[in-house]
């Protein structure tokens, strides 16, 4: 996630990195499921258990947006924000949540109901804002990190050790999450189903072990860089094991749910999130490509969807494996820089940003290495973080 460009030190060149693959790992998982959906593929098969498999393993992506909003914030302050912290955030936060919310709950109504009326709209409109029920909660769990984090800094940060208030918010984030993952609560306790995934998702206590392990991160940022990068190989088999471990419960039964809310998928998401900090501080500097897919990632996540959305309408159907692998690199292709050129776009109008949210700090001229910009400088309006 973007943060703002105010504060007291330097970008840490190795978020430029996480936040790209992130990205393109949301974009390749949504992908993924619209071949899936658009060949009709059956659950039971060959094809579709690979594809679900993969799926599973990019599952760390979107805790890794949630992980770095909350990792820039505590490297860049105190328990104090500046004055209209909070104000800034909702207007790039909350009002791009609310923007996109209602022209999905367009997409979804014309997409699942034959012949929608009015009130088939309100009605997904109302379960997408009230209950988060699509992509864009994640923007709500954001905004939720931005108030704990005054929070966490004044009453938790130098009175509780490390280790122990890591150790409590993962516990916590299992605890929490493990009967969501195991039960089916919606059967078991007669409620919505709406109501669950509502709960299983938006609170902040579902995500508690990332904000945790984020903020000390964040305050640790150096020491934290040279840990993953000695200790590579180490953090690499173990992030196999756990990711192996993973497909073994989802294979079983044990959790049959391919999504991000898997308490397994926490510790996976960890060992990849230092498996790339190692990689990324390596390279002198972050691939061009990947400056650029950073820049653009609050934009390509939240219009994405309706670029694969248009593809899945128009594009034909035919009974070819070969057409199968195209049309999915096809469509992951055009979804990246399709929602990057619309987010473009938007951009170049006045209140563009506050539906793709502003554009990020992108590669340096060519000729010159990446520049890692001081949190302090000032940049144009138009280019500061969100």
């Amino acid at each position: 996630m973007l943060v703002p460009m105010e504060g007291r030190s330097k970008y840490v060149k190795e978020i430029f990195a996480l936040r790209s693959l992130a990205c393109l790992g949301i974009a390749l998982y949504n992908t993924l499921s619209t071949s899936l959906s658009h060949f009709s593929v059956e659950d039971s098969s060959v094809r579709a258990e690979v594809l679900y498999a993969l799926q599973l393993l990019l599952m760390y992506a979107t805790p890794t947006f949630v992980f770095i909003s909350e990792f820039l914030l505590a490297k860049s302050y105190g328990a104090q924000v500046p004055n209209g912290f909070y104000r800034k955030r909702a207007k790039y936060i909350l009002t791009p949540y609310l923007s996109v919310a209602v022209l999905y709950a367009l997409v979804d109504t014309f997409r699942n109901v034959p012949s929608p009326t009015f009130a088939d709209y309100a009605y997904e409109l109302a379960k997408k804002v009230l209950l988060a029920d699509f992509f864009g909660y994640f923007l709500i769990v954001i905004f939720q990190f931005y108030i704990l984090h005054a929070l966490f800094a004044k009453y938790v940060y130098g009175r509780i050790p490390a280790v122990y208030a890591i150790a409590a918010a993962v516990a916590v984030n299992v605890l929490y999450l493990a009967p969501f993952n195991l039960i089916d609560l919606a059967s078991a306790l007669g409620i919505s189903e709406y109501i669950v995934r509502f709960l299983n998702k938006v609170p902040f206590v579902a995500w508690i072990s990332y904000f945790t392990v984020a903020f000390y991160c964040g305050k640790n940022a150096e020491r934290v860089t040279a840990f993953a990068r000695r200790n590579s190989m180490r953090i690499l088999g173990a992030t196999i094991a756990i990711a192996a471990s993973m497909l073994w419960l989802y294979r079983a039964e044990v959790i049959p749910e391919v999504y991000s809310k898997r308490f397994d998928v926490m510790f996976y998401t960890f060992g990849m999130l230092f498996c790339l900090m190692a990689w990324a501080n390596r390279r002198q500097e972050i691939p061009r490509l990947l400056m650029r897919i950073s820049q653009y990632s609050f934009g390509i996540f939240l219009t994405s969807r309706f670029v694969l959305a248009a593809l899945d309408y128009a594009l034909p159907v035919y009974a070819s494996e070969a057409y199968f692998w195209l049309f999915t690199v096809a469509c992951f292709v055009l979804a990246v820089c399709g929602s990057a050129a619309i987010s473009h776009f938007l951009n170049k109008f006045k209140y563009g940003a506050l539906i793709v949210g502003k554009i990020g700090i992108g590669p340096s001229p060519r000729g010159r290495k990446n520049v890692v910009l001081p949190l302090a400088e000032k940049v144009p309006e138009g280019r500061s973080q969100v």
